[in-house]
């Protein structure tokens, strides 16, 4: 128990084989469209034309009919050195924001590769979006923002500047990688030069601007929109907390106040000769802890805004189009066709003291959002360790006294569903568990001010 063991985990893994969307023939050469041809002319019209029609795309306009002339374009003898225009995007704002992000700009770049010094560009990836217009039924749609309002949710922006930041951090423990790249090091933007020279000759700009498109800078994302801070409510969180000492919980916060409850059944592992835990000695000594106060308003409702969004994260995302001049040394023909695949590895630390602590925020108006956390922050999950982290400073700011507002009897609920390592508890134990912490709600929501004593926290 506590040691720890190390392994890597492969969090995302893509072995893709694609070339154009009309692939050449065995003894066809693609080359860019030369400026001031009839072609060159019409493709660029063509782009000129759907590109103001993305621009005026209405954030919950649906996107298939632009996005199929989209891959129909990129079909076309000018636009086939971009290895394709699809896009996945699901609304007309995440299209939209895509094309103004460098969609447009990698396109176009299509046209200038017959120019004077050509650069090769890889497209942003697609964000999803999240605002009141694209997501009406969403379990967030009380705090989603309209799509171009400045003004709503800007109360948010430096927490997600923060949570951006933090996550930002992480990124560096991820090690992207390209087929057949075989050093020790990830690769790097530099390295794609020689890298593409591995290819044979006809295959080596596609392998160059595959190349740039795994070694370009990611990070993770919120998605578009804002999501307005959340001022009523309950965040509720439940679990065991600790491990050699360790309390059985309940804590809940009032979004709307600050005011702060927790009680807790707590204990020493009482261990047997041979290591092994024993369960009904450990319940012997179990005591109740009961506290109420308030803890700092801005930081809880901080912790909650955090919560709610996981799972609304993506990982990895290149939000702008990424340009790099062409070496000499490639040339500027291709057969349109190359082999792709690259991994993500990560560096995964598990711990038998880590626990689980399940959290919900609840309104009068629903659910805004449930799941678990790792106690203590599980590093290699970013986004929840970074919500872990904002629910520990919160609490640190707890102040003992008469809370402001009582919470409903319900919120006790999540105690029937207490977890442990197995090791360290049994069903018994958590049964026992869950009725002294029910016991122990009602005599804290019960009793009058001034507020219940309880030991120092930890």
């Amino acid at each position: 128990m506590g040691s720890r063991t190390n392994r890597w985990a492969i969090a995302a893994i893509a072995a893709i084989a694609s070339g154009t969307a009309r692939p050449a023939s065995a003894d066809e050469i693609i080359r860019p469209c030369r400026p001031g041809t009839p072609a060159h002319t019409a493709a660029g019209a063509a782009l000129a034309a759907i590109d103001v029609e993305i621009r005026q795309l209405a954030p919950a306009e649906d996107p298939e009919p632009l996005k199929t002339r989209l891959e129909d374009l990129g079909k076309q003898a000018c636009f086939r050195f971009l290895d394709g225009l699809d896009v996945h995007a699901k609304s007309g704002l995440a299209l939209r924001t895509w094309w103004e992000d460098g969609g447009h700009g990698a396109a176009a770049s299509a046209l200038k590769l017959g120019g004077k010094d050509p650069y090769v560009w890889v497209k942003p990836d697609v964000r999803r979006a999240l605002t009141i217009e694209t997501a009406p039924h969403h379990r967030l749609a009380p705090l989603l923002c309209p799509a171009y309002d400045d003004k709503c949710g800007r109360e948010t922006d430096g927490w997600r500047l923060r949570a951006e930041a933090a996550l930002k951090r992480d990124v560096p423990r991820r090690n992207w990688t390209l087929a057949g790249w075989t050093r020790e090091r990830p690769p790097k933007d530099d390295d794609c030069p020689r890298y593409a020279q591995q290819a044979p000759r006809r295959r080596q700009f596609a392998q160059f601007r595959y190349c740039l498109d795994v070694t370009a800078e990611r990070s993770p994302r919120f998605a578009i929109g804002r999501v307005r801070k959340p001022t009523e409510g309950w965040l509720v969180v439940s679990g065991r907390r600790g491990h050699y000492h360790f309390c059985d919980e309940l804590r809940a916060f009032d979004l709307a106040t600050g005011a702060a409850y927790r009680v807790g059944s707590c204990s020493d592992l009482a261990l047997m000769s041979d290591g092994r835990v024993d369960h009904r000695g450990t319940d012997a000594a179990r005591k109740t802890e009961r506290e109420r106060g308030t803890v700092s308003l801005d930081e809880i409702r901080e912790a909650a805004w955090m919560l709610i969004q996981l799972g609304e994260i993506d990982e990895s995302v290149r939000k702008t189009a990424i340009g790099h001049a062409l070496p000499k040394s490639i040339p500027l023909a291709s057969d349109g066709n190359v082999s792709k695949g690259f991994g993500l590895g990560r560096l995964v630390s598990i711990s038998s003291a880590q626990t689980r602590l399940d959290w919900r925020v609840t309104t009068m108006a629903g659910e805004l959002g449930s799941g678990t956390i790792t106690w203590g922050r599980d590093p290699d999950e970013d986004e929840e360790a970074y919500a872990t982290e904002l629910l520990e400073v919160a609490e640190a700011s707890f102040t003992p006294g008469c809370p402001p507002a009582a919470p409903p009897v319900a919120l006790r609920d999540p105690l029937r569903g207490l977890s442990a390592n197995k090791l360290d508890t049994d069903a018994k134990s958590l049964r026992q568990a869950a009725a002294s912490l029910d016991d122990g709600w009602r005599d804290l929501i019960g009793a009058g001010c001034p507020a219940v004593t309880a030991p120092a926290r930890r």
